[in-house]
């Protein structure tokens, strides 16, 4: 019969606050070089009723940098003991938001909402794409990214909860995406599919005529 040896961290999964805090660190630290750019992330506050960005910046958040002046209701990750927020800003992006489960967040002392605990979802709840965060944090080019197609296609033929469920999530990434249109002339790029070949809602499969 054989022996193994382990060390003491072998096997030790370290938490989500504890690996939102490495990631911080290791952006903070090498911001501006190769692979290392400043992050915003946004998520869906219920309690508040509108987006809250969580952002790793060169300058603090509040500073106004772009054109549509500083970024409002921002948790500032490069604070400390903010940084364990990270994954829960993460996670938001993995919750279905329409099926209404959400991430219970506590903001810690001298961070927005501090001492409050909030419900976060996806952002797709919340008005925008994102590119009025990316302006205010000093963004002079954008490359948007998205599922939604460019011109709205009839749904494909489903009944039942899902199909309702699909019809409401497509509206609402619709009125996010159609943040593109709102602001001045900046450099804007924008990846899109022609038409959707599976929504969100149809992981159990879809007839399409």
């Amino acid at each position: 019969m054989g022996h193994r040896a382990r060390g003491g961290a072998v096997g030790l999964s370290p938490s989500e606050a504890e690996l939102g805090r490495r990631y911080v660190a290791l952006l903070a630290e090498n911001l501006g070089q190769p692979g290392f750019r400043e992050l915003v992330v946004r998520a869906a506050d219920l309690d508040r009723g509108e987006a809250l960005a969580f952002a790793v910046l060169h300058d603090d958040p509040g500073t106004s940098r772009g054109t549509n002046g500083a970024l409002a209701e921002v948790v500032d990750l490069k604070v400390p003991g903010h940084e364990a927020l990270f994954f829960d800003a993460i996670a938001t992006g993995l919750l279905s938001p329409l099926a209404m489960p959400v991430r219970r967040v506590s903001f810690p002392k001298g961070a927005i909402h501090a001492g409050e605990t909030h419900r976060l979802t996806d952002a797709t709840l919340a008005p925008g794409s994102g590119i009025s965060e990316a302006l205010a944090a000093g963004a002079e080019q954008v490359i948007l990214v998205t599922g939604v197609p460019d011109a709205a296609a009839p749904l494909a033929r489903r009944r039942g909860p899902l199909a309702r469920v699909d019809a409401a999530l497509r509206m609402l990434e619709r009125q996010s995406a159609g943040e593109i249109d709102a602001f001045r002339e900046i450099d804007l790029w924008v990846i899109q599919p022609e038409r959707r070949a599976l929504g969100p809602a149809e992981l159990d499969g879809v007839r399409d005529p």
